[in-house]
């Protein structure tokens, strides 16, 4: 059995284009059983759903690039820190 995962992205909400234009499609709570609902057959239908958040669903700060590195799987990566580092000490 083949096993696998898509990430599907969306135009970025407008509190994140200036990071960058894109950002995954986050279904909120009230539709996703729609999304996964097998008697729909209609790909179509789902289309409305792929669209980003509105900005204040969203919660965002800067994290170090800890989270770039998959040896890294922990809260810390989730850490708020002041700034975007451009080279973090991952010690």
């Amino acid at each position: 059995m083949l096993e696998s995962c898509t990430l599907l992205t969306t135009d970025a909400s407008p509190c994140l284009r200036d990071i960058h234009p894109r950002m995954p499609v986050i279904l909120a709570p009230e539709v996703e059983a729609e999304w996964l609902d097998p008697a729909q057959d209609d790909p179509a239908a789902l289309l409305p759903l792929l669209c980003a958040l509105p900005d204040d669903a969203l919660e965002f700060h800067a994290v170090s690039d800890r989270v770039n590195r998959p040896g890294f799987d922990d809260p810390a990566c989730l850490a708020a820190v002041p700034e975007i580092p451009h080279q973090a000490s991952l010690l």
